[in-house]
């Protein structure tokens, strides 16, 4: 159906495509030759070649390029000195000794008494063990574990292995 006049929409034939065959062999490239490219030194090396100075006394920079050159040379000079300056300033205020406030000393508070006695306390087994461990404490406070008999035996120091 057409959506703007309700109208059924007539069948279109169908569409045939052509696709060219793939060629088993991709086509050569032909090779560009490689130029070497010149190195940054090497620019740098001719550039300062252009500069120097002829045997007849003229130069073949103009003096206004010199002067923007140095100026240039004087400017990152004068920047990597205030970077400097900065990194050494940002230092000395990031070590700064931190200010400890005193802490107040905590007060011990005393435990309170337990007013309320465990369950196990009023127990038969619990109280045969707390009497039989009184009985041991009573006993080893009365035993004597010097032995003033003992001592240590003398050594004859004087050994000598020969026959």
């Amino acid at each position: 159906m057409n959506p703007d006049t309700s109208q059924p929409v007539p069948p279109q034939p169908p569409i045939s495509i052509s696709v060219p065959p793939i060629p088993s062999e991709p086509a050569p490239v032909p090779e560009t030759p490689k130029t070497p490219r010149p190195s940054p030194l090497s620019k740098i090396k001719s550039f300062f070649a252009n500069i120097k100075i002829k045997k007849g006394g003229e130069s073949p920079v103009s003096p206004t390029t010199k002067m923007s050159i140095k100026r240039l040379v004087i400017l990152l000079t004068a920047i990597f000195f205030v970077i400097i300056m900065v990194a050494v300033a940002f230092k000395l205020l990031m070590n700064k000794p931190a200010v400890v406030a005193p802490t107040p000393t905590p007060t011990p508070t005393a435990t309170p008494e337990i007013l309320v006695p465990s369950a196990y306390a009023n127990d038969e087994d619990v109280l045969a063990i707390e009497a039989a461990l009184d009985y041991l404490e009573g006993e080893l406070k009365i035993v004597s574990l010097r032995d003033d008999e003992l001592a240590i035996p003398l050594l004859d120091w004087e050994v000598s292995f020969e026959e």
